[in-house]
C-alpha cells in the first residue's frame, strides 16, 4: 500500500514546500496499517508524503537497504525480528532516518528499552494525529535544514 499527499496543505497562506518525506510503516497487523494510512492522509502540513507499508522487521530492512526513508514507524512487538532489533539495524545503516517506535507498552522500562535501541520517538499505539504531525514536521524541518 502506498499513499501520496500533495504539498501546500498546511493551511491558508502556507507556502508550498518541495520537500517529499519517504515514510515506511512496519507492523504485522493489517488493521494497524489501515489506521496509519488514514492518519497520515489527514495530517495538515506542508510536505508531500510517500508512505509504504511492510509487515515485518525483515521486510523493513530489505526496504531500507534498497532505498532511503526519512521516517520509519516501527511496531515494537512483531514475530521474527523484533522492533528493537530492527531499530538497531536501521540506525546502523542510516543515522539520518528517524525511527518512531509504536507500542501499547507504556511503562518507563519499555520506553527506556526502545530509546536504548536507538529510536527517536516512542509513540503510544495508535498514535494521536497531533503526535504524528509533530514527528512529520520534525523530519521535514531536518530534511530542509540538511538538504544538500
Amino acid at each position: 500500500m502506498s499513499s501520496t499527499r500533495s504539498p501546500g496543505t498546511g493551511g491558508a497562506g502556507s507556502p508550498a514546500k518541495a520537500v517529499t518525506l519517504k515514510i515506511l510503516v512496519v507492523d504485522d497487523s493489517l488493521l494497524a496499517h489501515e489506521v496509519m494510512k488514514h492518519k497520515l492522509s489527514i495530517l495538515t502540513h506542508d510536505y508531500r508524503l510517500e508512505a509504504c507499508h511492510v509487515r515485518s522487521g525483515e521486510e523493513a530492512l530489505e526496504r531500507i537497504q534498497a532505498a532511503s526513508y526519512d521516517i520509519v514507524f516501527l511496531d515494537v512487538e512483531m514475530p521474527g525480528l523484533s522492533g528493537h532489533d530492527a531499530c538497531r539495524q536501521i540506525k546502523a545503516h542510516s543515522r539520518k532516518t528517524r525511527v518512531a517506535m509504536l507500542s501499547g507498552l507504556l511503562a518507563p522500562a519499555d520506553r527506556e528499552r526502545a530509546f536504548s535501541a536507538g529510536c527517536d520517538h516512542y509513540l503510544e499505539k495508535p498514535p494521536k494525529e497531533q503526535v504524528l504531525q509533530a514527528v512529520v514536521r520534525v523530519a521535514g524541518l531536518r530534511k530542509e535544514l540538511y538538504a544538500d
